[in-house]
């Protein structure tokens, strides 16, 4: 059985279930897969299209701090560092400049970034349809990632730089329209979670999650519209991550006295640990640091415990289809081929 399968079908025997800080259910191929195939295939198509007067400047900006991104908080362990430095080499070589590259200049400049070898290798994110799911899987598991990595005093300027990316480059138009209407509370969002959650870096996270969730309440509802009509859609289902067979400490139930059905109320702080535990993927991050700190407190049944939970975020998604699911199924979720059984999407 491989990962992926073993992550779906919840087999608590697999080694990547086991208290190992060092195997992950969530491939970093997936993550570096992505980045690959937004900047050969997302940003190329949007070079092609000139932009609106004026926006020239913006959309620059976008593209560096896309780049910024990248470059200081992407995974380093699994390629030695390549990817990330490979974005770096990006921004310098678009250097001062006000105007964006045609494609072709954007070619060249991804050979010498070292960063033009096919984006086509997806683990996690494997799917009988690749060209649907496998992409934005990967992107939703590399904003994970992005946030759980970034320091404190950058994660909002990330967040920032996520939601940017995906208004300025991602290639579904109705996708971004979604995304956008999403982003645009995205100040109030953060302002209201302040008292709460003080850290800027727990903020970003959990409005990434709570965007996520809300992504997936949707197109579960837009999807059994059309279920009927498109068989595309019956091979997922989509679920608000994490499940309690996930995490039993991140929902609080609660019987309302009338007899009404059971409500569930998201538990943030437990919520925000098993982010991290899903996201943290290199030991040269503060998250590393802090999840060890925590672990260092825990009895080591809680601990094994812990690292039980860890998989199922990791898998699921579509991304920005993050707002959307275009829905046509052009950003329905991925998820790797679990021999003629349904699929859980969004395990978040």
């Amino acid at each position: 059985m491989d990962v992926v399968t073993a992550v779906l079908l919840n087999d608590n025997s697999h080694p990547s279930r086991q208290p190992n800080r060092h195997r992950h259910p969530n491939p970093k191929v997936d993550v570096l897969t992505a980045v690959r195939y937004s900047l050969q295939h997302d940003v190329s198509a949007a070079l092609a299209t000139p932009p609106v007067e004026g926006l020239t400047r913006k959309k620059l900006g976008a593209l560096k701090a896309w780049l910024h991104a990248l470059h200081h908080w992407l995974p380093q362990q699994s390629d030695g560092g390549v990817h990330a430095t490979g974005a770096g080499e990006l921004i310098s070589l678009l250097g001062s400049g006000s105007t964006l590259p045609t494609p072709s200049e954007w070619d060249g400049l991804l050979k010498r970034a070292g960063l033009s070898a096919p984006a086509n290798e997806w683990v996690a994110c494997n799917s009988s349809q690749p060209q649907l799911h496998a992409y934005p899987c990967s992107l939703w598991l590399l904003f994970h990632t992005l946030l759980a990595h970034a320091s404190e005093p950058d994660a909002l300027t990330t967040l920032q730089a996520i939601t940017s990316y995906v208004i300025n480059f991602f290639g579904c138009q109705e996708c971004v329209g979604h995304f956008a209407v999403l982003a645009a509370s995205l100040e109030n969002n953060l302002r209201d979670m302040a008292m709460l959650h003080p850290k800027g870096r727990d903020r970003a996270a959990l409005w990434l999650w709570t965007a996520h969730n809300k992504v997936n309440e949707r197109l579960t509802s837009e999807e059994a519209s059309v279920a009927s009509r498109n068989s595309k859609f019956h091979e997922f289902v989509k679920v608000q991550w994490p499940p309690r067979t996930g995490c039993a400490t991140c929902q609080q139930m609660s019987r309302p006295l009338n007899g009404a059905p059971p409500e569930a109320h998201w538990q943030s702080d437990e919520v925000l640990h098993y982010l991290m535990e899903s996201y943290c993927l290199d030991p040269r991050y503060e998250c590393w640091t802090a999840l060890a700190h925590a672990r260092s407190h825990k009895p080591a049944a809680e601990v094994s415990a812990t690292y039980g939970l860890y998989a199922l975020y990791g898998i699921a998604v579509l991304i920005v289809a993050s707002a959307c699911c275009c829905g046509r199924g052009q950003n329905a979720p991925c998820a790797a081929a679990t021999g003629g059984k349904r699929k859980t999407d969004h395990v978040v």
